[in-house]
């Protein structure tokens, strides 16, 4: 009897060892939570989904999850996708991935975007550690570890605790936060680029022309027919795809897979032949990219258009936190006053403005009769080189105030303290725009305007225009 009490404490032990350890990994390892490199959101977000609820699952690396934006499949075509992927992912990667994903859903197909088709040998430690910390523990996972990490190498990768063991120095505030936040992500795994051209650039028409096939690395070969085999195992379909990113110097490679795709009789849709691109599109060109892969999916498959059903409520509510986050950055691109402020008409923003110095002498009718729409009561009253501040929100008034001397407004709106200052031609010349105590106003001369989104609580955008004769 006391032997089988021994075993049972210590099993409850080495249980509550486990758990502990497996606590402080959470709570240790490093997490890529920022939107440059959120490899963490996205990874987790896919766990988040419903199970069963997506009509594509996007494989793949950083071209992929650049290229291809879930919320324009939903606002053009009704489409459920999830950008599944992490940086620099060879086939030998995307397998497991493909593996994990089919564990949670059963899309219509997988569509494995082929940047990566010719890796020669297992990649470095960095990008292995990026694919796979993030991934659920579980058999998918050990496999993965197993068949890929050499034998004296899997610990870290087991218990990351081993290898971010150090990093209770360097936690920060997002780090701590997102370890008890929903992690449902909007973006659905995608992020944003603003590298290269808002056009996409210059179609490069010598890519067609290329017809030479490389001879691609027997371990990625390998890893697609496994893909391939796996797909057809589980019953899904599998869809090859190459965003555009015109680099000819590869495209011998792209051609490859083309065999490849054919000898299996998988549809293979090759963009850089047809559209210009870069490495990482930039956000506008994405949504060129996407509606093109949108037009391929429709005409494969017949898919239910689920924006009316109630049961997907929800997607229109994470498309629209891209659309706000694109919209940002229209706003940062604006260079007049008028068109600044037309824009920022009819939506759901808090706007804040503290002149500087002046705004008012030269301000043009056009720009009155905008502020006003706006929700403003801007009078002559307030024209010259005097002091000026609102704060306007849904066309209503939080605060407005203009004077020859300094005019100043505190309040606590959507939980942050909101500190605005104005100080005109004779009073100062200066202007102060404080969220929580830190300064967003540019503070240049003429009116200076930051705008706040309560829905994504972020600051969207932060201008000055100086208003001229």
């Amino acid at each position: 009897m006391k032997k089988w009490k021994i075993a049972v404490r210590i099993a409850l032990f080495l249980v509550c060892a486990i758990g502990l350890l497996y606590g402080l990994t959470v709570i240790l390892k490093d997490k890529r939570v920022t939107f440059d490199y959120d490899t963490t959101r996205k990874v987790e977000g896919f766990y988040a989904e419903e199970k069963n609820s997506l009509d594509f699952v996007f494989i793949g690396s950083s071209q992929m999850f650049t290229s291809v934006v879930p919320a324009v499949l939903w606002e053009e075509y009704g489409i459920t996708s999830y950008d599944f992927g992490a940086n620099e992912q060879p086939m030998y990667l995307s397998y497991y991935y493909v593996k994990e994903a089919l564990k949670y859903q059963k899309p219509k197909a997988i569509v494995l975007e082929v940047s990566y088709c010719n890796t020669p040998e297992y990649t470095h430690e960095g990008v292995l550690h990026i694919n796979l910390d993030d991934l659920r523990m579980g058999p998918v996972k050990l496999q993965a570890i197993f068949d890929i990490i050499p034998a004296g190498e899997r610990w870290p990768y087991i218990f990351e605790l081993a290898k971010y063991h150090d990093t209770w120095t360097t936690l920060d505030k997002p780090s701590l936060e997102y370890i008890t936040a929903d992690k449902h992500n909007p973006y659905k795994g995608y992020t944003p680029s603003l590298d290269g051209f808002p056009d996409g650039g210059t179609f490069n028409e010598e890519i067609p022309k290329v017809t030479e096939k490389a001879q691609l690395a027997e371990l990625s070969v390998e890893y697609m027919e496994k893909i391939i085999a796996l797909c057809k195992e589980e019953g899904v379909d599998l869809l090859f795809l190459k965003t555009p990113n015109d680099h000819i110097q590869n495209q011998a490679e792209y051609n490859a897979v083309a065999d490849i795709a054919d000898a299996h009789g998988v549809p293979y849709l090759d963009l850089n032949r047809e559209m210009k691109g870069q490495l990482h599109n930039h956000v506008f060109h994405a949504e060129t990219v996407t509606k093109r892969i949108g037009e391929w999916l429709t005409k494969l498959y017949e898919i239910e258009d689920k924006r009316e059903n109630p049961q997907f409520a929800r997607w229109h509510e994470d498309a629209d936190y891209y659309y706000r986050y694109k919209h940002q950055l229209k706003l940062n691109e604006i260079e007049t006053f008028e068109e600044y402020i037309a824009e920022l008409i009819g939506k759901d923003y808090m706007v804040c403005m503290a002149v500087n110095q002046d705004a008012g002498a030269y301000l043009s009718q056009e720009a009155v009769s905008l502020m006003q729409q706006l929700g403003c009561q801007w009078d002559v009253s307030m024209a010259g080189g005097n002091s000026y501040l609102a704060v306007v929100e849904n066309g209503l008034i939080h605060a407005e105030t203009g004077s020859e001397e300094v005019v100043a407004y505190e309040n606590r709106i959507h939980d942050h303290v909101v500190n605005v200052i104005s100080q005109g031609a004779q009073a100062g010349c200066n202007a102060s725009i404080q969220f929580d105590g830190v300064e967003y106003a540019p503070n240049g001369k003429g009116f200076n305007i930051v705008v706040y989104d309560p829905k994504l609580d972020v600051i969207l955008s932060s201008k000055s225009f100086e208003i001229t004769e």
